[in-house]
């Protein structure tokens, strides 16, 4: 039985536009904004899943043929809820790190794999990739920023 009334949203909907490209990449650093798109991901994916496989009723052969029909997404939705997990348990990691420079870069990893998630696979077809003043918003912008830091800290060398 699928409820649709506990069905969230698509994640490309639950960022609101404030008007202000900044603010919204802030905003998309923030874990508990990440872990919500994550999850309206896989929330979604096992929506329509669902609304597929219920739509055959108490045919049995249907039922087996949408079943079928449905492996790709199945396992998307599988790898979809394991991501989650692994963007959890990296998350959870971070408290035991202390404050300073490798928590930072930490963060940013973190901020990179879950916005590389949520870019390029699309979600029941409309695309994933999250748009703020009419311009994609993703990880490039923490990439650059982590890359600079990176060099600052003599991680990376200026051309050797």
């Amino acid at each position: 039985y699928l409820d649709l009334a506990r069905t969230k949203r698509l994640p490309c909907q639950t960022v609101a536009d404030r008007g202000s490209l900044a603010a919204s990449v802030t905003d998309l650093q923030d874990p508990r904004t990440q872990r919500e798109l994550l999850q309206g991901r896989v929330d979604t994916m096992v929506a329509q899943i669902g609304m597929r496989l219920a739509s055959a009723g108490k045919d049995r052969a249907r039922q087996a043929l949408l079943l079928n029909r449905s492996q790709h997404e199945l396992i998307e939705a599988s790898k979809a809820h394991a991501e989650l997990m692994q963007w959890d348990a990296f998350t959870e990691a971070l408290d035991a790190v202390p404050d300073g420079d490798t928590k930072r870069v930490l963060v940013w990893l973190r901020d990179l794999f879950a916005l590389g998630l949520l870019e390029p696979r699309p979600v029941g077809g409309i695309p994933a990739q999250i748009h703020v003043l009419g311009r994609p918003v993703g990880a490039l912008p923490i990439l650059v920023q982590l890359l600079r830091t990176l060099q600052s800290l003599g991680g990376l060398g200026h051309g050797r």
